[in-house]
């Protein structure tokens, strides 16, 4: 009687196709590139020199995917907070002293900075999170890494000591 009920009930086959290219991560949509990658490498390279105490490169969005040299300085980090876009994601590496070491000599930590302005839309932010890898190939070395989102609290003494390996949350908020 099974048997008899199988032939008799009527199947259902069906196939689904979805399009997932404008979301897939090789998409060109999704993916960030450098319209320049060795202009952001020469600037790390005149900045970055082996006795500077300070400085930083930032880099900004031409377009949604296409990152670009945005400035660089030999300051610290409050000559940073000027270049920094409330409606906009931006990449920043920047030297600052490390006073938390018990040395003779002076020594540096280069921090990576993923800022995310506060105007950025949620979507937005999630697309630009997804493009911090592109940047940390290119904005290197670091010692450490921290995410930005709120410029009132962006000041050297934070990244100072946001950047600290044991200093739990390495987010300036």
């Amino acid at each position: 009687e099974t048997q008899a009920k199988s032939k008799n009930t009527p199947s259902l086959s069906f196939i689904l196709f979805f399009d997932f290219s404008h979301t897939h991560p090789t998409s060109p949509n999704t993916m960030a590139r450098f319209a320049d990658p060795n202009s952001v490498r020469a600037a790390i390279t005149e900045i970055f020199q082996p006795h500077s105490y300070s400085g930083w490169v930032i880099v900004n969005y031409a377009d949604p995917s296409t990152l670009v040299l945005a400035g660089k300085g030999t300051g610290g980090v409050a000559e940073i907070v000027p270049h920094l876009k409330a409606d906009d994601a931006q990449y920043i590496l920047v030297r600052i002293e490390d006073s938390s070491k018990e040395t003779l000599s002076k020594t540096t930590r280069d921090v990576f900075i993923a800022w995310m302005g506060p105007g950025v839309s949620i979507v937005a932010k999630g697309k630009k999170k997804s493009h911090v890898g592109t940047a940390k190939a290119v904005l290197n070395p670091f010692h450490a890494e921290l995410e930005a989102i709120n410029i009132a609290n962006f000041n050297e003494e934070t990244v100072r000591e946001k950047s600290r390996p044991l200093s739990g949350s390495h987010v300036i908020d």
